[in-house]
């Protein structure tokens, strides 16, 4: 029981997501705000490699893991043969690119929440 000399108030919560990315700071904002650019940083980043992945592929020479790294380093990817880890990783990455323009901007495609679920692999 409160006392009539005490003030409950109550927590109030930011009226929407891009209000919310505001306060934190975050360069990420809600869909049709317009300033989500991290999305596009990412869809690049990924891009360049799978691009770079790609010219592995088509060279033949330049994967860095496997029989071709020159330190030896003993590694997870140490036994994934060039032929098979370079247009893995291309295929991969461009479609990760892909993914990650599609979500990105003021027109994002966005997970339902079951596909959010599957991608955590836990429930809410």
């Amino acid at each position: 029981m409160s006392r009539p000399d005490q003030h409950i108030h109550p927590v109030t919560a930011p009226a929407s997501t891009a209000e919310a990315s505001a306060i934190a700071g975050s360069p990420v904002s809600a869909p049709g705000t317009g300033s989500g650019w991290i999305g596009y940083v990412a869809a690049i980043w990924t891009a360049v490699y799978g691009v770079v992945a790609l010219i592995w592929t088509i060279l033949g020479s330049g994967f860095p893991f496997g029989r071709d790294d020159p330190q030896g380093r003993a590694g997870p990817l140490r036994d994934l043969p060039p032929e098979v880890g370079a247009p893995l990783f291309a295929v991969v990455l461009l479609a990760t690119a892909v993914t990650c323009l599609a979500m990105a901007g003021p027109h994002a495609v966005r997970p339902s929440r079951a596909g959010r679920t599957l991608l955590r692999g836990r429930r809410d």
